[in-house]
């Protein structure tokens, strides 16, 4: 078995091992075991406690070098890439759609699942430094949903405190303050034990609440079908494959472009579904393009993360 082979068996494993976990979380709330409450509290959770131990555990595991602050930079840089990608091709595919359905898709496009599912998949692949690199897409992530994610679902701006009190983008600022700066608290085990232990609920915890929103989403026939499947396919196909081709241009290979590419191969943020909610959006469209990317990204994701070893070694 080729090399290839191999990498797309071994992605597809730890996808496989993902969805297993969303599986449980679907049995859970079609059981009624986790419920609307149930879930606020666990996202909340991971938000607040469990996303943010990640971050700073990979910060403060990855040594300070010229070349992982190199590669830190390449990533926010490609973080921001990719963002501006997506809005540019949402809005030019979308923008005959009526409001609000035009910003909906645009968002879809635009924001991926950075922290719920690429932060656990980096880990499995890459280590503390996989982790490391696709924070600096989580901190970006979170600037832009807060601000412009917001606006264009509900024309409301966000708060500058609001923002930066954001618990993800506090870690990332400690994380690096505390990378540069070259503090090492592996060895403080009252800090680093617990921040791991934490750091550990990410993927299984994450995964779970993906599975209540899938159980959740509305699987009915609507009219708007054609412009959410087209919606789907930028976002875990076209998006990908121009942030590859593009960051391989300019010369990035190996663990860099891999780190780069996951997040940008990640499916709709189930964050989007979530505002839509907040601010009195289309649920039922929202749901089922969060829904059906998440199930068609089982398939995709080993096959863009293989091209992307193809193309990067």
């Amino acid at each position: 078995m080729s090399d290839l082979a191999l990498y797309f068996r071994e992605v597809s494993l730890q996808v496989g091992v993902m969805f297993l976990l969303i599986a449980v979380g679907f049995l859970l709330t079609r059981k009624g075991i986790l419920n609307d409450a149930g879930a606020r509290t666990v996202t909340d959770l991971i938000l607040y406690a469990v996303t943010p131990a990640v971050i700073l555990k990979a910060f403060v595991t990855v040594r300070f070098s010229p070349e992982n602050a190199t590669s830190m930079l390449i990533a926010l840089g490609s973080a921001l890439a990719v963002h501006l990608l997506g809005l540019g091709i949402g809005a030019l595919v979308f923008r005959r759609r009526p409001l609000p359905q035009r910003n909906l898709y645009i968002c879809g496009v635009i924001f991926s699942n950075g922290g719920y599912m690429s932060l656990p998949l980096a880990q499995v692949l890459l280590g503390d430094m996989g982790t490391f690199l696709v924070s600096m897409y989580v901190a970006v992530f979170n600037v832009v949903i807060w601000t412009l994610g917001v606006k264009l679902l509900s024309h409301e701006p966000v708060p500058v405190k609001k923002l930066l009190l954001n618990p993800n983008l506090l870690a990332v600022a400690l994380g690096i303050v505390l990378f540069f700066a070259r503090v090492d608290l592996t060895g403080v085990t009252l800090i680093y034990a617990p921040m791991t232990h934490l750091a550990n609920l990410n993927a299984p915890v994450a995964m779970i609440i993906i599975g209540y929103y899938l159980c959740r989403a509305s699987w009915k026939p609507s009219p708007e079908d054609a412009s959410l499947f087209a919606a789907i396919a930028l976002r875990i196909l076209a998006v990908p494959l121009i942030a590859m081709g593009g960051l391989r241009l300019l010369g990035v290979t190996g663990d860099l472009l891999t780190a780069c590419a996951i997040p940008a191969c990640a499916p709709v943020a189930a964050m989007v579904m979530m505002f839509v909610s907040k601010f009195g959006g289309n649920t039922d469209a929202a749901s089922k393009m969060v829904a059906l990317d998440h199930l068609l990204s089982i398939v995709t994701i080993p096959l863009m993360l293989t091209l992307c070893k193809a193309i990067g070694g």
